[in-house]
C-alpha cells in the first residue's frame, strides 16, 4: 500500500515538473518573439545612410525617450541633374505624429510616402533638402530602403485648357504666348508641356526649353511658376526672329504631378502664390524681339507683374488647343 502511494506521489510530482517546464519554455519563446517584433534598434546607433545612383538619404535620430522620439531625414542630390518634385517612400515601424518641411502624402500600414511642400520641391545637383518629424512610442529602428519618386504623369485633358496667341507679328518674325489654365480643384505640380512648332524659337521667358528636336519642343516651368493652383493659370512667351506666324503650335501634351488640393497640408496658398495669375507675368521686351534668355527674364517675371495684354495694333491670333 505504501509502495503504491509512493509511486502515485512520484508520478504526480514528475507530471507537475513537466507541465511547469513546458509553460516556462512557451512563455520564453513568446516573449522573445514579441521583443524581436517590437524593436530592431540596438539602442545606440543614431544615424543611418542609404545611397542610390543619384541620391543619398540620411536618417538621423535626433532625440528619443520612453514613449517618443524626434528625427530628421536629409535627401542629397549626388547626380548631375535636378531632382524635381521629390516624394520619398519607405517602410517605417514607428508612428509619425507631426512633421515639418514636408508632409505625409500617403500611409498604408507601415508604408509612408513623404512629399515636398512646394517651396522645397526641387533639389539641385550637389544640393539637399531636410525635413523633420516626431512620433510616439519607443523607437523601433531605421528604414532599410527608400524609393525616391520623381516621375511625371499625363494630366487629364478635362482638367486644363491651353490658349496660344500671336502677340506681335512684324512679318519676318513674331512673338507668341501660351496660357495654361487649371480648371480643376487639384494643384498641377511641376508642369511641363510638349508641342510641335514649324519655327525656331530664339528667345523664351517664364519657361525653359528642356529639349528641341526638329519641330518638337519640350518646355518646363521655372522655379517661380512651377505649380498651377486650382482655377489658376500660368503663361510663358517666346520670340521667333525668322519665321511665319501662320505656323501655330500643335500636338500639345501637358505633363505634371497632380495631387488633391484638399490633402495638400497647407501648401495650396504657397502654390497659388507661386503660380499666381500668369496673365500678369512680365513679358517686357517681347514685342521688339529683344527678350533675353530664360534666367534674366525669369527673375524679372518673378519680381514684377505687369499686364501682358498686347498694346500692339496688330491683330492677335487665338487658338484653343
Amino acid at each position: 500500500m505504501k509502495r503504491t502511494v509512493g509511486r502515485v506521489l512520484a508520478f504526480l510530482l514528475a507530471l507537475a515538473i513537466c507541465v511547469s517546464t513546458m509553460d516556462m519554455r512557451v512563455f520564453a519563446t513568446l516573449n522573445s518573439e514579441v521583443e524581436s517584433a517590437q524593436s530592431r534598434w540596438d539602442g545606440i546607433t543614431t544615424e543611418s545612410m542609404f545611397t542610390s545612383e543619384n541620391s543619398m538619404i540620411t536618417f538621423v535620430l535626433t532625440d528619443y525617450w520612453e514613449g517618443g522620439y524626434n528625427a530628421c531625414i536629409e535627401i542629397e542630390n549626388i547626380g548631375e541633374t535636378p531632382i524635381e518634385n521629390w516624394k520619398l517612400e519607405f517602410a517605417f515601424d514607428n508612428e509619425i505624429e507631426s512633421i515639418w518641411n514636408a508632409e505625409v502624402s500617403q500611409k498604408e500600414e507601415n508604408n509612408y510616402i513623404i512629399k515636398n511642400q512646394g517651396w522645397n520641391q526641387d533639389i539641385a545637383p550637389c544640393g539637399s533638402v531636410k525635413f523633420g518629424f516626431g512620433g510616439t512610442g519607443t523607437f523601433k529602428g531605421f528604414p532599410e530602403t527608400y524609393e525616391l519618386n520623381t516621375g511625371k504623369i499625363g494630366t487629364y485633358e478635362d482638367d486644363y485648357s491651353i490658349v496660344y496667341s500671336v502677340d506681335n507679328d512684324w512679318g519676318s518674325g513674331f512673338s507668341g504666348s501660351v496660357i495654361i489654365s487649371n480648371g480643376s480643384q487639384h494643384i498641377i505640380e511641376d508642369w511641363q508641356i510638349s508641342f510641335r512648332l514649324d519655327n525656331d524659337i530664339t528667345h523664351i521667358w517664364n519657361g525653359e526649353i528642356l529639349s528641341h528636336e526638329g519641330n518638337h519642343y519640350v518646355v518646363k516651368n521655372q522655379s517661380f511658376n512651377q505649380n498651377i493652383g486650382a482655377n489658376a493659370n500660368v503663361q510663358f512667351g517666346f520670340v521667333v526672329e525668322n519665321g511665319t506666324a501662320a505656323n501655330e503650335i500643335y500636338d500639345v501634351v501637358l505633363e505634371s504631378s497632380t495631387i488633391d488640393a484638399e490633402s495638400n497640408g497647407g501648401t495650396d496658398e504657397e502654390a497659388g502664390e507661386d503660380a499666381g495669375d500668369s496673365s500678369e507675368e512680365s513679358e517686357e521686351g517681347a514685342g521688339d524681339g529683344e527678350t533675353d534668355g530664360t534666367e534674366d527674364d525669369a527673375g524679372e517675371g518673378a519680381g514684377e507683374e505687369e499686364d501682358t495684354e498686347s498694346e500692339d495694333s496688330n491683330e492677335n491670333t487665338d487658338a484653343n488647343i
